[in-house]
């Protein structure tokens, strides 16, 4: 099977991890009967998220003739989303960096934290005698 996401109660979100239902369904989506597929997934509480979640994939999937293709669809579904988990990560860090910087020039401006102030000796922890 492509990369598909499973939505099993068992493996929910999880690549590549389709139970046996969900593989089938996934064929059924792929070659062109839908039908055989809701029909199929119908039987579960969980059946109708598979094509929720996967739906935009098992298209691209469709427009497959070999299975040559399907596995050149399956890279660059898995390039693209690579891509966009390094785009992301590259936004956090540059988000983590300039709040790195602002808080710099928060403390040179002289700003600091308030103090805190010492417990007296003898008291417990949460503040209470």
């Amino acid at each position: 099977m492509p990369y598909l996401i499973a939505t099993n109660p068992v493996n929910y979100g999880k690549p590549w991890r389709l139970n046996c239902v969900e593989a089938l369904a996934a064929g059924f989506y792929i070659t062109g009967h839908p039908e055989w597929a809701e029909l199929l997934l119908s039987k579960f509480s969980w059946g109708h998220a598979f094509y929720k979640m996967n739906g935009h994939l098992i298209e691209r999937y469709r427009t497959c003739h070999t299975h040559e293709e399907v596995a050149a669809m399956q890279a660059t579904i898995e390039r693209e989303l690579q891509e966009e988990f390094d785009r992301q990560k590259e936004e956090k860090g540059e988000f983590l960096a300039a709040k790195q910087v602002l808080t710099c020039s928060e403390i040179l401006c002289g700003w600091r934290p308030a103090a805190r102030k010492p417990k007296p000796h003898g008291v417990p922890p949460g503040g209470r005698v």
